[in-house]
């Protein structure tokens, strides 16, 4: 399997343990099979973080309008500067409703081993309704 393969299904797998965890006992487990997303926000690495070589996942549980609007979002797990990033950006998803009327977006935010020349370069991909990979290039290092 590639090495990024790899990692996504380490991060895939350890994010449906927290989530399990977090919502297990409180609340009913929002499945895959029930988020659906209508528009997604393409989100840039943040450049404090790339620059402070911080790394991670985000996991965003988000309130449901009936008409698929995001009223609210929260963070279930993340270092503080990725979330700062997150928050913002998943009020601007839009999903199609469904009964719990919540959904969760994850995050992952990696830095390539690739080292920048010009500026910070940012790349998104989706992968599935809800998770999402946010790459950089490494900031050179400093002098």
């Amino acid at each position: 399997m590639k090495p990024f393969a790899t990692l996504i299904t380490i991060a895939v797998v350890s994010l449906a343990l927290v989530v399990t965890r977090l919502f297990g006992q409180q609340e009913e487990t929002i499945y895959d099979n029930q988020i659906s997303v209508a528009t997604a926000t393409e989100t840039l690495y943040p450049s404090v973080a790339a620059y402070g070589r911080i790394e991670g996942v985000v996991v965003i549980k988000v309130q449901l309008a009936d008409d698929g609007r995001v009223t609210s979002a929260s963070a279930i797990t993340g270092n503080g500067v990725l979330i700062a990033q997150c928050i913002p950006d998943a009020l601007r998803w839009r999903f199609k409703p469904n009964t719990q009327k919540q959904a969760v977006i994850v995050y992952n935010f990696r830095l390539t081993e690739k080292t920048c020349d010009n500026g910070l370069e940012s790349r998104f991909q989706r992968f599935g309704e809800n998770f999402v990979t946010i790459s950089a290039c490494r900031p050179p290092p400093e002098r």
